[in-house]
């Protein structure tokens, strides 16, 4: 892999380029919350219907196309990453780590802590966050849903 600069890289013959917007494309997010649907609906539309003003969002591009994107509040002394999201058929190419990479020095210019959120079905996001020197600290437990995917 050939870095051009912290924010442009050229890979897999394609240039890459990460920059921070004030919105993500609702195409891009709406694949996003498709793939999480399957895990958790009732928590996933909560968080999509919340509108934290407060965010920090970067998109990837490769050779000029959305294929993916983060999405982070601040808070304090942390940025908080909720939505990290690359395009399927750019996935296990190291794209989501080189994006994730990013993020974290941006964080560490900003002299911040990154922190990150999953749910704890979501196998990928935790594999991706532990491969990335990530480990969980906190378990959030509360009560079962009626629709609960867990025995009662």
């Amino acid at each position: 892999m050939l870095i051009v600069s912290d924010n442009k890289f050229n890979d897999l013959n394609l240039s890459f380029e990460i920059k921070e917007v004030n919105l993500i494309p609702d195409a891009l997010r709406d694949k996003f919350k498709k793939e999480l649907s399957k895990i958790d609906l009732a928590i996933i539309n909560y968080y999509f219907e919340s509108n934290n003003k407060n965010s920090i969002k970067y998109l990837l591009y490769a050779e000029g196309h959305e294929i993916g994107y983060s999405n982070l509040t601040e808070e304090n002394s942390y940025w908080n990453l909720y939505e990290i999201y690359i395009n399927e058929e750019f996935r296990e190419l190291g794209l989501g780590t080189k994006l994730f990479q990013y993020i974290l020095n941006e964080c560490s210019k900003n002299n911040k802590t990154i922190r990150t959120y999953t749910l704890p079905s979501d196998r990928k996001a935790k594999n991706f966050y532990e491969s990335n020197r990530i480990t969980a600290r906190v378990l959030i437990m509360e009560e079962k849903r009626a629709n609960s995917r867990y025995r009662p």
